[in-house]
């Protein structure tokens, strides 16, 4: 079953129109249903899950919290950095020059602003506390490597 929702989504990736994405026949609901049961499997990473939430981001509909993606995000916070690159164009960049962004840039934005508004997992939380020292480290990390973007 994964490799058929692999190469599903893998079709899905070369259509062109939202027609061409609809005539395959899956649902959002389908779609998380689907990743709600690799989630629970053993034999995938959770690399390999948050790798295919990513690709099925499109058609998870408005509804994308609890993710194994996020906990990347939460954990990670050149990861996280990265999806905010994606998402906002860095305030000191030289605008004269603006272009109306690619198509994969834009998708890329869309997701990413997808993915962050939908994050519900905190940096540093442990069951049912927060380690205090974690969650500021990860906020310096954030904060130091946003300079980049």
């Amino acid at each position: 079953m994964v490799k058929v929702f692999d190469s599903t989504l893998d079709v899905i990736a070369q259509a062109q129109t939202v027609d061409q994405i609809k005539g395959i026949g899956l649902t959002s609901y389908e779609v998380g249903e689907f990743l709600d049961e690799l989630r629970s499997r053993k034999d995938l990473s959770r690399d390999e899950i948050a790798r295919r939430e990513y690709r099925a981001l499109p058609l998870l509909g408005l509804d994308v919290r609890g993710l194994t993606i996020h906990e990347f995000m939460a954990e990670d916070p050149q990861f996280f950095v990265d999806i905010l690159c994606d998402v906002f164009l860095p305030a000191h960049r030289d605008k004269t020059g603006d272009q109306e962004p690619a198509l994969e840039v834009k998708a890329r934005a869309e997701v990413g602003y997808r993915l962050l508004e939908g994050m519900d997992r905190i940096p540093g939380v442990k069951t049912d506390s927060i380690d205090q020292e974690e969650l500021l480290g990860w906020i310096s990390a954030v904060r130091e490597l946003q300079l980049i973007c």
